[in-house]
């Protein structure tokens, strides 16, 4: 048999099983590794769900739940039950607002309780809305930030009338990427119907080793001795090699391969051998220069683009991405507002204005009525002529400042901007030394408007570079993975190493923050996979590597270079 008839045979009995659970009416959790079908499997519980108990729910007025992470998978489950109706797939914030908006008064009550405005802001609500995920108070409506959604959710939970009227509503809730879920909603939904059995089955889907966000305080690993395990132990994406590497990761959960074509291909590439200047700057300390990183990167990168293949490189930080792909300024005012994607400017300047851009410089105006959200008037010969204007004045402005573009933009008014947005473009005059996240208004409005443009582009799908998180739930032909400094939260080279009787209390969180963030990295090459690291590597550290690459695999800069 081949590799991939063993493995779907293997792949195709855990399902068996993970199918039998549900007949069972159990709550179950599925661990699957990466690359090993995890959402095949939600998938085939969908399935069995519609093929055998949607007319009884349908009778019974209740649905099933599929909570998913994004909401592009939210569109691929729609898009593979058609029209079947009893299937509600959604987001988590999206699942909690249906669920929470038809109580109007102890939603308001709740959300005086959890001091999400202040009491002079509260006597101006009499009603409360969930859009765009932005706090503020208009026209007496309370618009909620994206958090506040979860928090009064989590207020409902506590609630057994509530808690009631979910288990009459559903029969089942199925959550993918478990992993992520915010620790107290999982939690009370531990407490509340899985430990005490009720009608409302519960159903996860993820690896807790790809826990990587810090922001949403996800709640990684769950143990509960009322639900029932199952590990899927095979791998649908790499090849052999990188199979062998992640087995000696995590040899907890081995798998197989289920690729016959590629055994693939491994490499560890240390920077011991530059003997210039290193860096001297705090988060970067005894990192390769810029300009070496740069120019060892490159050689590499080129070592591993073959034609009709796929490359990414990942880096630990966005700090030395802005630096390679230009936008250094922006990235010090947002900071981390990049990487959520919660600055509105940015996401007005990415989702918006460049869009409606694009659209006409291309005559894509599909686009534009997909940006819009309506057909925009461009009828007239007036019409036409208006918008030729914007964009001829966009033009110009993309070569100056942010300031120049939101002026060009706002001045039209032939694009709808948020007042938030035009209350930002006044204070741009009026207040300057406001402070705007991590600098003030007047950085911000010198930002040079390519900057906007160079951090979009980084977040393109087709981009060459991300950072280690920006990747998860991806595959790549080929990966290169520097491992460098910037990042205090990140120091594979002082917890990866550590052994058991080492990993304690007080570094038991950094491990399991490192150990999760290289896995998932490692395990999104389908054939090969290098590590570059750009700081010294002490013995310990080359002696773990060695460990897990193989010494036959590890090189230093000018090694990699004659071999290959």
């Amino acid at each position: 048999m081949s590799s991939y008839d063993i493995a779907k045979q293997m792949a195709d009995e855990t399902d068996k099983q993970i199918i039998s659970y549900i007949v069972s009416k159990k709550n179950i959790k599925v661990e699957a590794g990466a690359g090993s079908g995890k959402t095949y499997s939600l998938h085939k519980v969908i399935d069995w769900f519609v093929a055998n108990k949607m007319k009884e729910f349908k009778k019974q007025k209740r649905q099933i739940a599929c909570i998913t992470y994004t909401n592009a998978a939210v569109e691929v489950i729609k898009q593979r039950i058609g029209t079947i109706k009893g299937i509600v797939p959604s987001t988590i914030h999206s699942f909690a607002w249906e669920n929470i908006k038809q109580f109007p008064s102890p939603l308001k009550d709740y959300v005086k309780d959890l001091s999400l405005v202040n009491e002079e802001e509260f006597l101006q609500v009499k009603s409360v809305n969930y859009t765009l995920g932005v706090r503020y108070i208009e026209n007496n409506v309370l618009y909620l930030y994206h958090d506040d959604v979860i928090r009064l959710f989590c207020k409902f939970l506590d609630s057994p009338k509530f808690r009631l009227l979910l288990e009459h509503k559903y029969a089942a809730i199925l959550i993918d990427e478990y992993q992520d879920s915010y620790s107290e909603i999982l939690d009370k939904l531990l407490k509340h119907f899985v430990d005490i059995q009720t009608k409302l089955q519960i159903c996860l889907f993820g690896d807790s080793w790809q826990t990587i966000y810090q922001t949403n305080n996800a709640c990684g690993e769950v143990k509960d001795a009322n639900l029932k395990d199952i590990s899927k132990k095979v791998n649908f994406r790499s090849a052999q090699k990188i199979v062998e590497l992640l087995n000696r990761l995590r040899p907890e959960l081995p798998q197989i391969t289920a690729i016959d074509d590629c055994n693939g291909d491994i490499c560890v590439v240390d920077c011991n051998d530059y003997i210039g200047m290193r860096r001297t700057d705090r988060y970067f300390r005894d990192d390769l220069p810029q300009t070496e990183l740069n120019k060892r990167l490159s050689v590499i990168e080129n070592k591993f683009k073959y034609e009709g293949e796929t490359l990414k490189t990942l880096m630990i930080t966005h700090k030395v991405l802005a630096s390679y792909q230009g936008y250094d300024n922006l990235l010090k005012i947002l900071d981390d507002r990049l990487k959520d994607s919660s600055d509105q400017l940015f996401n007005f300047v990415a989702d918006v204005i460049e869009n409606i851009y694009q659209s006409l410089l291309t005559n894509d105006f599909s686009l534009m009525y997909e940006t819009l959200k309506s057909r925009p008037p461009i009828n007239t010969r007036n019409e036409k002529k208006k918008w030729r204007q914007l964009f001829n004045n966009i033009r110009d402005a993309r070569e100056k400042t942010i300031f120049d573009v939101l002026r060009v933009v706002i001045d039209s008014k032939l694009i709808p901007t948020p007042t938030e947005i035009i209350g930002l473009y006044n204070d741009m005059f009026d207040d300057i030394d406001k402070e705007y996240h991590k600098g003030k208004l007047l950085d911000l409005k010198n930002i040079k408007y390519k900057e906007f443009v160079a951090a979009k582009e980084y977040f393109m799908p087709f981009s060459i570079y991300s950072t280690d998180h920006g990747v998860k739930g991806e595959e790549y032909d080929n990966i290169v993975f520097v491992l460098s400094k910037g990042w205090a939260n990140y120091q594979f080279d002082k917890f990866l190493p550590l052994s058991e009787d080492e990993i304690n209390e007080d570094n038991i969180d950094k491990y399991i923050r490192n150990r999760n963030l290289f896995y998932v990295a490692c395990s999104r090459a389908k054939k090969r996979l290098c590590l570059l690291v750009t700081f010294p590597v002490g013995l310990k550290f080359k002696n773990y590597l060695e460990g897990v690459f193989g010494k036959e695999n590890y090189y230093s800069y000018n090694e990699f270079i004659e071999k290959f």
